[in-house]
């Protein structure tokens, strides 16, 4: 089996039911948390919809955990520059999520790590909220402005005023 398919067979652990198999799920995504090409599979899946949707929650869920733990530079196994493109490339790739509970993680993580990396190693990500926004339905719109609302809010404090509310 392949480094991936462990990945995310733990992931469908994790989502059981039964405690002793979902210790076993855990057990192995913590052991994987601080290797190279944790976060790049759990992007992967997140992005795959053929995937039930808690495997894919719980995929987006891990990432954010991640996300507070490694992101930094300085973190101790901090999670490599290219894996970390990756996953914006792809969080930023399923941003028009259909479905409400990974949609609403997305959002969460987006603004996460634009707190940390926008604008300098995430130039892309306001310019691509603005055009979503342009044509995007109601649910997205409300989505983006939320993350774009988010992150204003933590980046821009010392302003005398507010962007987007």
């Amino acid at each position: 089996m392949t480094a991936e398919r462990n990945i995310v067979e733990a992931l469908v652990f994790a989502c059981s039911q039964d405690p002793e198999v979902l210790k076993v799920g855990e057990n192995y995504l913590k052991e994987c948390e601080t290797q190279p090409g944790f976060y790049t599979t759990l992007a992967k899946v997140l992005a795959d919809r053929s995937l039930d949707v808690p495997v894919r929650w719980m995929a987006i869920t891990y990432i954010k955990n991640g996300v507070d733990r490694y992101w930094r530079p300085g973190a101790p196994h901090a999670i490599d520059e290219d894996e970390k493109a990756f996953v914006r490339r792809t969080l930023l790739g399923n941003v028009e999520e259909r479905v409400q509970q990974v949609s609403a993680q997305l959002v969460a993580l987006i603004s996460r790590i634009a707190r940390t990396d926008c604008p300098d190693k995430w130039p892309e990500l306001l310019p691509f909220l603005a055009q979503v926004g342009r044509k995007a339905d109601a649910r997205v719109l409300s989505h983006t402005h939320k993350a774009a609302r988010v992150y204003s809010q933590n980046k821009f404090k010392a302003l005398p005023f507010r962007i987007l509310d």
